[in-house]
């Protein structure tokens, strides 16, 4: 019997965040349990990283066409997994859309595998992402609000809400993380341990189709309120930031390392310098009593870790997770930040940690039992 090959896109793979790279590492992870033969092709702006880190095939649209088309041709299934693929820009959709069609005139199964959509606001993105929708042979989404979303643009095909694979992410070993705490001082730490996990929340069109803009007097507000929260956290126990994108240009060290230095209190405070795998990331999550937020994935990484997650929520793709964790009353919009409000929150977070700790513990394994079906769906349409 031949090897499946399954081809991958959809997420910024070869970005080195934290998140991205968890999506690809748990969807292959995910398929090659039940594919134990299955060759992966992931469609990457920047191939060679892909070939390097993971050893998979990978083939640049912009550089590489021909070769990710006959991929594509001849291919068991195109996976379009993960992120938020589904946005507003021209090129982008059409270089989907093409995909979907191609991949339909030389019978590749297709299935939109956990993903996200912005807010569609344009016609021709409205048009693409339903062409992109109608012709695939399975939707899985990641939050309701997608749902709502591609409900309005007239789906026709059945869709199913699912969990985000990053979910399934395994702990990097014991003996690594021994390590890296050590290297990183966190092992030998008295009081509570409280992670910050930030992104720097700019106003320049490079990140349009990631988050909706905020404007500077917005930002401002979110960067004395984070100074005011972080402080009162280190009364509390130590603050940690940690990174979940090194690389820039929003580099989360640079964010952390601007609120360090508003604060008062900075001798409680501990910066994560280095970079580390996704797997490394969440075993210094899972050392941590409470996270802190930003990053959509440090809250994926650590609630899977078990540990209580608060959010600061710059999009649906967040709100959902929480509302999915049953933390809804933890997320706050990122541009309406209350001190006192968040304060409030925190007091009460904090000392109902354990009983939501254990919470998250029992509704993890539904969670994760809902991430592995996911990609049986997706094994069951190579056989197809």
């Amino acid at each position: 019997m031949s090897k499946k090959k399954i081809c991958i896109t959809g997420g910024w793979y070869s970005s080195q965040n934290t998140g991205d790279q968890a999506i690809l590492i748990t969807i292959t992870d995910l398929l090659k349990k039940r594919i134990p033969d299955a060759q992966f092709t992931v469609f990457s702006s920047k191939p060679e990283f892909i070939k390097q880190k993971y050893g998979f095939q990978s083939f640049s649209h912009r550089r590489q066409l021909l070769k990710e088309l006959w991929s594509l041709m001849t291919a068991d299934l195109l996976v379009m997994g993960g992120g938020t693929p589904f946005y507003d820009d021209l090129l982008h959709m059409l270089h989907y859309s093409f995909l979907i069609f191609i991949a339909k005139v030389f019978n590749t199964r297709t299935m939109i595998y956990a993903t996200s959509s912005r807010k569609l606001k344009t016609k021709y993105g409205r048009i693409l992402t339903r062409y992109i929708f109608n012709n695939v042979d399975q939707i899985t989404i990641r939050e309701k609000e997608t749902i709502t979303e591609i409900k309005k643009l007239g789906i026709k095909k059945p869709f199913h809400l699912t969990v985000d694979p990053a979910l399934t992410l395994p702990l990097a070993p014991p003996k690594v993380m021994d390590e890296i705490l050590h290297k990183e001082s966190l092992n030998d730490l008295k009081r509570p341990l409280i992670g910050i996990c930030l992104r720097p929340m700019l106003t320049d069109a490079f990140h349009i189709h990631h988050y909706q803009l905020f404007s500077k007097e917005e930002i401002e507000h979110f960067k004395r309120t984070l100074v005011r929260i972080s402080d009162y956290l280190t009364t509390i126990g130590t603050v940690v930031f940690v990174p979940m994108h090194t690389v820039a240009p929003d580099d989360d060290r640079e964010f952390a390392h601007e609120i360090i230095g508003r604060m008062q209190n900075s001798s409680e405070v501990k910066s994560i310098e280095n970079s580390y795998s996704p797997q490394e990331n969440k075993g210094i999550l899972s050392k941590l009593d409470l996270v802190l937020g930003v990053r959509l994935h440090a809250l994926i990484l650590a609630s899977s870790a078990n540990v209580p997650v608060i959010a600061i929520s710059y999009g649906h793709k967040t709100s959902g997770l929480m509302e999915l964790l049953g933390l809804k009353n933890f997320s706050f919009n990122i541009g309406q930040l209350n001190y006192d409000d968040f304060k409030k929150q925190i007091d009460f977070f904090w000392s109902n940690k354990d009983r939501i700790r254990e919470e998250l513990k029992r509704q993890m394994i539904g969670l994760k039992k809902e991430a592995e079906k996911n990609a049986e769906k997706a094994a069951a349409l190579c056989d197809l």
